[in-house]
């Protein structure tokens, strides 16, 4: 199997500096595309409400539980049937969730219009390259 890693030996010091170059010039962009980000996930807030509207719960961007509410509904409900609807509600907040975060790291941003995947993609994949 032939090695597809070029030798460092083999690429000049203009072919180095050109690409440090490119790379540091692509800096400023990222960091700013990468804080932009980072602020939209950490105002993700997922709310889910039991099918029969007794439970409400949000989680934040972390996924910490910051509203569990039950409704009057929940008055002379079974205590178990509610402690199995707030961890429903829960688990399917978490896995809403993880959705959302998984379209912010593999999708480009909304303001970025129709960008191919190269320097201009302000995914988080691309700040990662």
């Amino acid at each position: 199997m032939p090695n597809t890693i070029p030798d460092l030996a083999d690429i000049g010091p203009s072919q180095m500096d050109h690409g440090l170059t490119g790379w540091t010039e692509q800096l400023p962009r990222k960091t700013q595309t990468y804080r932009s980000l980072q602020h939209q996930m950490s105002q993700l807030v997922v709310t889910e409400t039991s099918a029969d509207g007794t439970v409400r719960v949000s989680v934040d961007s972390r996924g910490v539980p910051t509203e569990l509410v039950l409704t009057d509904r929940a008055q002379g409900v079974d205590p178990a049937r509610l402690s199995a609807e707030l961890m429903s509600c829960l688990r399917r907040a978490h896995s809403t969730l993880a959705g959302r975060v998984s379209n912010f790291v593999t999708s480009p941003a909304p303001h970025s219009g129709d960008h191919a995947a190269d320097d201009d993609d302000p995914s988080v994949s691309s700040l990662l390259c």
